[in-house]
Formats: C-alpha cells, structure tokens, sequence
C-alpha cells in the first residue's frame, strides 16, 4: 500500500523560509503492518506499482521538470534516478541537446514492459520554442536508453 502524509512543524518559520518535509511517500506491508519511509517530496507526485518488484514514481519537481524514480521493493537495491541529466547522458548528442539546451524538460514513465520502463521524455524552452518529443525505452538490467 502506498500513502503520503504530511509533517508538521511545531515552529512558525519566517513567511519567506521553508523548512521540513511537506510529504512523505511510504510503502506499506500490509500483512505485516511495517512501513518503510521511500522519499520526502515537495510537489506533486504520480505513484503506480509496476506489477512486480517496483513502485514507479513521476515527481513534478516544479513548473519546469519533472523526473521518474523507481523504488525497488527490496530495501537493499538502489532507487533509480532518471532526470534530465541522467538522460542526458545516456541518449546521443543529436538528442540528447534538446534535453539540455531547454529549460522545461520532462522525464516521465508511462509504462513498465518486462525488465523495461517506456518513458515519455519532452519539452520545450530557448532552444525548441514548439517543443520536442520522445519516446524512451531504458532497459533497467544494462541501465541503456533508446529514444524515438
């Protein structure tokens, strides 16, 4: 089970200073009752479980970005980061400048296929006033991206 809950704090900051944690995302065994603290997070979030080992995670950061995590059910396995520099780095130049050169990008899974995330990856800024496009596949085992 997957919730969110809210922290309070019990000093009132000054009005132009955040401090804590607005939500946590946790996961839940049900037959057990134990909860596991996966990721404090400000905005808004998209969660859905990928049908195995995997919570999917689509943080909307802020107006301009947005990334995709993959919290592995094991607690011993790393959660996978995937943001605009992370893909950044794993796609060719020719599209790879898209991602850089623009100041709203978006890194968002749309699927989970086997031992495969489908990613939407798009955008738009200085670079691609109109915006660009792709679609991804990161295969999570040899940690490689595709996009179209």
């Amino acid at each position: 089970m997957v919730g969110s809950s809210s922290v309070a704090s019990n000093t009132l900051p000054l009005p132009t200073n955040f401090q804590g944690v607005f939500r946590t995302l946790v996961l839940e065994e049900v037959t057990t009752g134990k909860v596991r603290k996966l990721y404090d997070y400000v905005g808004r979030v998209a969660v859905a479980w990928s049908g195995n080992d995997f919570i999917i995670v689509n943080d909307y950061v802020n107006k301009k970005t947005s990334r995709a995590m993959v919290f592995p059910v094991d607690p011993a396995r790393d959660v996978l980061v995937l943001d605009k520099v992370q893909m950044s780095s794993l796609i060719p130049d020719e599209q790879s400048v898209h991602l850089q050169q623009n100041d709203h990008v978006f890194v968002e899974v749309s699927s989970v296929e086997g031992t495969a995330l489908k990613l939407r990856v798009w955008g738009y800024g200085r670079r691609d006033a109109s915006g660009f496009r792709y679609v991804c596949r990161y295969d999570l085992p040899g940690g490689t991206a595709v996009c179209q």
